[in-house]
């Protein structure tokens, strides 16, 4: 599990690019695999962007200029918890942390 604070718009971008795989190959990613891919949520950089400033203009209050914009919330599990599951399971795995996350953090 990996939790990182995004403190501007740029940084958005790159965080959205690399996670949606726009612009250039990331080092390591088979983009042959990309496909399989599966989002919850927003589908592009572009509705990320718009859902960052809707819920920062939505806040009770003004936030401040220093201010984290987005936490970008990362769960993974290791090739061997993958080696025997199904897609189904491994799609489940996917929306259970989803879940937990939503119940955290709301």
């Amino acid at each position: 599990m990996r939790f990182t604070k995004v403190k501007d718009g740029a940084h958005i971008g790159r965080v959205g690019r690399h996670n949606f795989r726009a612009g250039k190959p990331t080092e390591g990613v088979d983009t042959s695999r990309s496909h399989l891919n599966e989002y919850i949520g927003v589908q592009s950089v572009k509705e990320l962007h718009a859902g960052v400033k809707s819920a920062i203009a939505t806040a009770t209050r003004k936030p401040r200029p220093d201010a984290s914009k987005m936490v970008e919330f990362f769960c993974g599990a290791s090739p061997e918890f993958f080696e025997n599951k199904t897609d189904d399971e491994a799609k489940s795995y996917l929306y259970d942390c989803y879940g937990w996350a939503c119940e955290t953090f709301g």
